[in-house]
């Protein structure tokens, strides 16, 4: 059998340093007090190396199979020298970032042994032993540069919403009556922040001329509201309906206003930025890329994120795979003759995989009329959170779309596009 001849090498990294633990299918440790540790630098990792080959040399390993956690970025250096150094190439090599929660949850098996970086490393290589682990990932450059620059869009998208969140808290105190009332479609929109922010207090706008409250609008909206008199009589209507406040509390409240409003045109510019960047990173990947968009309802953010995340297809079998690797799978609860009717996901997957799905999902349903059917049925279906099992149940079904779509190099066709039209043939017949 293979896990015969193979070395299972756990490794717990730190910022100076990674712990090993070397172990093979019985759990005999050739680990020693000199090959426990390295440096977490070129020279500490050209050791460690040599260290592995020449374990694998002397007890006659034919494959290695390397795992360490995902976490921060201090292993970020270890897959992509690993993967190439030619003293391993002699060797059937498999990397695996392992999930910190299938770790922990394997550490709760040992229970005996302290907490430490060394026995990590031992708990990770005894994880590898057992299989049923995420799908070997090569370390494709094309897929990290990408991955890069989507992830960091999505924190600033995350500190975006977030400010946006606080700033209407804070409006609240302000402006009570204009955040319970959306006047303007868009709270953030030129028109509405220039009225919130530039009056020394909203009692000025509730006692504003009518036609001044007019021009101020037109002037600010650039002509791109309508403002009628009606406008601008329920904009005083709402500042009469806010709550009044202390001046000095006043003061010290638009002053935050301003200082998030600051923050909040920063994301926003550091996000176009981003995006174009991303939109030269995608090239790279531009069939694929174009495969995604022609899915009603995928735009350019979540193909992008999906590229990024998914990777390279052939390092899965089938389309459950996927599944798994995103988290997008049910945990069953069943014992005797009980069985759980509530299942929840299992969540130990890529986390920004599974955000770009079920966002995908959302918007499937929200803009491509092929989708919605089926999250109608699955819907009526279930019998708690409706709404939540059918966007997931449409996520799994969007997965294996792709999965067949990427596998086959074919544009998306609508279903009822590819409906004989039964009137041309008949009139042909």
């Amino acid at each position: 059998m293979e896990h015969t001849n193979t070395l299972f090498v756990g490794i717990d990294i730190a910022l100076n340093k990674f712990d090993v633990e070397y172990l093979d299918i019985d759990s005999n440790s050739f680990s020693t007090k000199k090959n426990k540790i390295f440096a977490n630098n070129p020279t500490g990792l050209s050791c460690f190396i040599d260290e592995t080959v020449f374990i694998a040399k002397k007890h006659n390993f034919n494959n290695i199979k390397i795992g360490f956690e995902a976490t921060n970025n201090y292993g970020f250096h270890l897959p992509f020298h690993l993967s190439e150094n030619d003293k391993l190439k002699n060797f059937k090599l498999d990397i695996y970032q392992i999930n910190p929660k299938i770790i922990k949850n394997a550490r709760k098996s040992y229970s005996e042994i302290p907490k430490t970086d060394t026995y990590d490393a031992y708990v990770i290589a005894e994880r590898l032993k057992n299989g049923k682990l995420p799908p070997y990932t090569r370390f494709n450059p094309h897929y990290l540069s990408l991955r890069f620059l989507t992830r960091e869009r999505f924190n600033l998208v995350s500190k975006l919403v977030s400010l946006k969140s606080r700033f209407i808290s804070i409006l609240f105190i302000k402006a009570s009556g204009f955040v319970q009332n959306n006047v303007f479609s868009d709270t953030f929109g030129n028109t509405s922040i220039n009225l919130l922010t530039q009056f020394d207090s909203i009692d000025k706008i509730a006692n504003m001329e009518l036609q001044e409250l007019v021009d101020f609008i037109l002037t600010h909206s650039k002509n791109k509201i309508k403002c009628s008199p009606e406008l601008a009589e329920r904009v005083k209507y709402l500042a009469r309906e806010s709550y009044s406040i202390n001046r000095v509390i006043h003061d010290s409240v638009t002053y935050s206003l301003l200082i998030l409003l600051n923050q909040i045109k920063f994301y926003k510019k550091e996000i176009k930025l981003i995006d174009k960047e991303i939109l030269k990173s995608v090239a790279t990947f531009q069939n694929h890329y174009n495969i995604l968009l022609s899915i009603k309802g995928i735009g350019h953010v979540l193909a992008a994120g999906i590229i990024a995340e998914l990777g390279d297809l052939s390092d899965f079998k089938d389309q459950s795979q996927v599944a798994k690797f995103a988290g997008i799978i049910w945990r069953i609860r069943q014992s005797g003759k009980y069985k759980s009717e509530e299942t929840e996901l299992t969540k130990t997957g890529n986390r920004y995989l599974r955000y770009y799905i079920v966002e995908a999902a959302q918007s499937l349903v929200t803009h491509n009329p092929d989708f919605l059917p089926y999250y109608k049925k699955k819907y009526s279906e279930s019998t708690k959170h409706h709404h939540k099992r059918a966007i997931l149940m449409v996520a799994r079904k969007f997965i294996r779309i792709i999965f067949t779509l990427l596998k086959n190099n074919k544009f998306y066709q609508s279903p009822e596009a590819k409906k004989p039209d039964i009137k041309n043939i008949k009139e042909l017949i």
